[in-house]
This record gives structure tokens, sequence and C-alpha cells, in this order.
């Protein structure tokens, strides 16, 4: 994983329970809406959120964000690998 740090887990985002558009209440950056959503690159407002990792320990700086980032590559990029190979 990013930095040397091994397999971490992190829970979701933390949104405000209402019809408006609502930021993640942890700081990450990413916002929900009613019709749209976002937050910073490579983060996904509905997956994990780099500031609620699940042993309640972070990483600190970037680490978090790029531990949340790179895994979120390698998942898709292990989907696309699979789904391209169902295809040949």
């Amino acid at each position: 994983m990013p930095n040397g740090h091994g397999d971490k887990e992190y829970g979701g985002h933390a949104y405000a329970d209402h019809n408006g558009t609502s930021d993640c209440q942890r700081g990450c950056g990413c916002w929900m809406g009613p019709a749209r959503s976002g937050g910073p690159t490579g983060l996904d407002p509905f997956g994990a959120c780099p500031q609620n990792p699940a042993d309640g320990k972070l990483l600190g700086g970037k680490a978090d964000y790029d531990h949340v980032v790179t895994e979120r590559i390698r998942n898709l990029e292990s989907r696309l690998y699979a789904a391209e190979t169902q295809l040949l």
C-alpha cells in the first residue's frame, strides 16, 4: 500500500440527514446533494472516507487520502481486468 502502510480499512462519509447539499462532516472535502455529488479528485463521495479509519487512527498528512484513492484504483483495475477476461 502507499507509503509502506499495510491494509487499512475506512468507513463511509458522514452527511447531514436532510434534503439539501451537505458536506461530509468528517472534513474530507466530499459533498452530497439531491442531484449531484463530488469531492477531491479520486475520492468517491459514496465510498470510503479518508477521515474515517476503522481503527480510529489517522496515518497523518496526505497518507490516508493516498491510501483510500490507491485502494479504489486497485479495486477498479481488478474489476476491469475481470470484465475484460469475461469478454474474451
